[in-house]
């Protein structure tokens, strides 16, 4: 079962720290809270990836040539097609809330291990869309170390290559 010492909002705020530093230009987000209806205490981390690593093919009309473009540092210059490729989206749930057993995430560890198992699944699939920016440090399963023994290090401010996952 999930550990209930270590909350959801920690462990929501350690995955950020381990992927913001790959965010382009310092462009990532969390939303807003949702606090009402069936996904009530549910947001979402987001995060844009470079844009400036995808070559893309156009047609230049005068000359009849094919040319090789790379995209600028600019967001505007990505192609629609592409948007889901550089985005990455984690689902999360504040540690306050309420279960369908009528308790916390925090205080439910049954409804707290499904919470994290299947945030593993978006981190894992997240860590994929890195290729070529960043590698992890680990499997899926070692996400968060043996008893959340990484989010704990990383609590106490040890170096980044005790706690991160991704280099």
């Amino acid at each position: 079962m999930a550990n209930l010492n270590v909350s959801a909002d920690l462990i929501n705020e350690f995955v950020i720290s381990n992927f913001t530093p790959y965010a382009w230009s310092n462009m990532w987000e969390t939303t807003e809270v949702v606090r009402y209806g069936s996904n009530k205490g549910s947001y979402k981390f987001l995060m844009m990836i470079r844009p400036n690593i995808i070559e893309r093919q156009e047609f230049h009309e005068p000359s009849g040539q094919i040319l090789k473009l790379r995209s600028s540092n600019s967001g505007y210059n990505l192609p629609a097609e592409y948007y889901s490729g550089y985005c990455i989206e984690i689902p999360m749930v504040c540690g306050d809330a309420v279960t369908k057993n009528g308790k916390t995430i925090n205080q439910d560890s049954i409804m707290k291990h499904r919470y994290i198992r299947q945030m593993k699944r978006y981190i894992w699939f997240g860590i994929g869309n890195l290729h070529g920016i960043a590698q992890p440090m680990c499997d899926e399963g070692s996400l968060f170390g043996s008893h959340y023994s990484k989010v704990k290090s990383w609590l106490d401010g040890d170096s980044r290559s005790e706690w991160g996952f991704l280099i």
